[in-house]
């Protein structure tokens, strides 16, 4: 019962600092509390369990002092394991410290969850300290009623368990018994007035006296009699731990290194005794990424066309591509995207193509098959012609890598410069020398190159404009409406708004050979081609306004450790060459900048 009071008011505590320090209550945040309960409930056992011990040993001679000793025996009970909770606690709380540190988005994610916890333990320990002796003061007593007074409290539980069962928990009982609805209350009566007799005639009982204290320090007691008889034994248990758990952190190779070299010292060589080597490498070093691996049951598919590709051909493509996916048969359904939002937050080109692949359950695969097998066989029906395959993400995972390094993919390098024809020659060298590498995916190397596209300039010719009543302005928001749109009004469908816009007809829009001969009426009345007005020419101009010159999206199959040996290098010698001419920089990006930021500044 103390327990049970206890426990509540630590987790409302921790509530009411969370509101005080701006800790919104999410699914991380909420996470932290519900790992510190098993620690939360810990700190009120051991006090209670001590102050037990204490008032069961001061009831065994006799009660000395009355009640005034019996609240010293509380406070000196305290008093003796405060110390150990509170190191306790102290050491849980530091653990959580490196959390405290991170930034970005890894600290937006965990730090919740830290502060929850903290907050949940420091709460656990003050209650512990502060509310959990007063409750023993009230309950923990050995009860001397009268017969009588044992009768009245069993009537008094009977009469309220009885009330609660018909009024309230009646229809449950009736559907999780097949008890009857007064047979139920009957016997829910019955159990009231035991509780209620047993708990007005408890008594404070030594450990050697608690049926269930003498059971477990049976099974204890002979557990440590073996240890103690032979502690070579129990010691080599935790060793084998210890060593099987730096091997599975750090590699078992690596831990029996300084093993194998003794022995070799001693002449003889490990590596040759029968399924050693095998043994050795049942536990490899873990693998680390900054980002949770998550299995969504979708894959997201993000391939890469041809820069210059006109808005029909991306849609053509993708078209096809949902139609070639959709019959695989994991697929339950595919979702093509193409374009983007009124947002300046979704800058995706026409030529960008996003397609959500939605998986079936997996016991409606084929035998054998895994999620890495399906996005090998959507590679290989989506990859058409001018169409490179995409890296291997998933929804929510592409989502964060994309607002982490800007780019589709686990790595990239980017060059950076002023000269768009320097930028294409360095990319494609890098693109050639990473193809060659035998830990890239070679299909999936794409050099992302900002290239020219046509652009139809419209110059007005004043002195003609001027002749009809019509400034430059006029003349451009007559070309720009026409072929562009202007919105004059907004139809409305229940909750939903849309724009309606004028413009020329498709016909007249796309035959731009004859744009210059569309007439338009001036302000004086007179329809006049547009070639009087203005003259039009065809030039060309950037493709994108952004910020980076060239991203190449690269997929590997990654043995080791790519950053440091093998793919740096690769990509250095691709175009160091025109690095110096071009005034190029260069930057290698990839989805763990973050974890490699975050642990050389733990590790400062």
């Amino acid at each position: 019962m103390v327990i049970a009071i206890t426990l509540p008011m630590a987790v409302l505590m921790a509530f009411i600092a969370m509101n005080v320090f701006g800790v919104d209550a999410n699914i991380m945040s909420l996470a932290g509390i519900a790992i510190a309960i098993g620690t939360m409930v810990d700190m009120g056992i051991i006090i209670l369990e001590n102050i037990y011990g204490g008032l069961a040993d001061w009831d065994a001679k006799g009660s000395p002092g009355g009640p005034k000793q019996r609240l010293v025996v509380i406070r000196s009970s305290t008093a003796e394991v405060v110390p150990a909770v509170i190191t306790a606690v102290s050491t849980t709380v530091v653990s959580f410290l490196p959390v405290f540190l991170l930034t970005g988005r890894d600290h937006r994610l965990f730090a919740p969850l830290a502060w929850t916890k903290t907050f949940a333990i420091v709460s656990s320990l003050i209650v512990a300290v502060a509310v959990v002796p007063m409750l023993c003061r009230i309950f923990l007593q050995s009860w001397c009623m009268p017969r009588w007074a044992n009768v009245a409290a069993g009537l008094a539980f009977s009469t309220l368990t009885a009330s609660l069962c018909y009024f309230v928990w009646g229809e449950r009982i009736e559907q999780w018994t097949s008890l009857s609805l007064p047979w139920a209350t009957v016997a829910v009566a019955v159990l009231g007035f035991l509780a209620g007799w047993w708990l007005t005639r408890e008594k404070i009982r030594s450990m050697d006296e608690n049926p269930s204290s003498r059971f477990v320090r049976f099974l204890y007691a002979g557990r440590l009699k073996l240890a103690l008889r032979h502690k070579m034994l129990m010691l080599a248990f935790p060793a084998i731990i210890v060593v099987l758990g730096l091997g599975a952190w750090i590699g078992l190779p690596t831990v029996l290194r300084p093993v194998e070299k003794v022995f070799l010292a001693l002449g003889a060589d490990l590596n040759e005794v029968p399924r050693y080597v095998t043994a050795k490498h049942t536990f490899t070093d873990l693998e680390t990424d900054d980002w949770i691996a998550l299995d969504e049951g979708s894959w997201f598919y993000m391939p890469s066309l041809y820069p210059a590709a006109s808005f029909s051909q991306a849609m053509e493509v993708l078209q096809t591509q949902d139609t070639l996916i959709k019959e695989i048969p994991e697929v339950e359904s595919v979702l093509g995207k193409i374009g983007r939002a009124e947002s300046a937050l979704d800058p995706a080109p026409a030529a960008m193509i996003e397609t959500y692949v939605m998986l079936k359950p997996l016991d409606q695969w084929r035998e054998g098959m895994t999620q890495r097998k399906i996005w090998d066989e959507i590679n290989a029906v989506a990859t058409l012609p001018g169409v490179t395959p995409a890296s291997p993400l998933q929804p929510i995972e592409g989502r964060v890598v994309m607002l982490q390094s800007g780019i589709k993919a686990s790595m990239a390098v980017r060059i950076y410069g002023d000269d768009l024809d320097g930028l294409a020659k360095a990319s494609l060298a890098v693109a050639e020398r990473l193809k060659k590498n035998h830990y890239v995916n070679a299909g999936t190397v794409n050099p992302d190159i900002v290239m020219d596209k046509p652009y139809f300039e419209f110059e007005v010719d004043r002195e003609e404009a001027a002749r009809y009543g019509m400034t430059t302005m006029m003349v451009n928001q007559i070309v720009s409406a026409g072929l562009g749109g202007v919105d004059v009004t907004t139809t409305v469908e229940g909750r939903e708004r849309y724009p309606i816009q004028i413009r020329y007809e498709r016909s007249v829009r796309e035959r731009l050979d004859e744009l210059q001969k569309v007439s338009v009426v001036t302000h004086t009345g007179k329809m006049v081609p547009l070639e009087r007005l203005a003259h039009v020419t065809t030039t060309w101009g950037p493709g994108a306004d952004v910020a980076r010159a060239m991203a190449l999206p690269v997929f590997g199959e990654m043995l080791i450790e790519p950053f440091t040996t093998f793919i740096v290098p690769a990509v250095y010698c691709g175009y160091m060459e025109f690095k110096m001419r071009a005034g190029l920089q260069d930057q290698l990006s990839a989805d763990r900048d973050d974890d490699d930021w975050e642990e050389e500044r733990i590790a400062a």
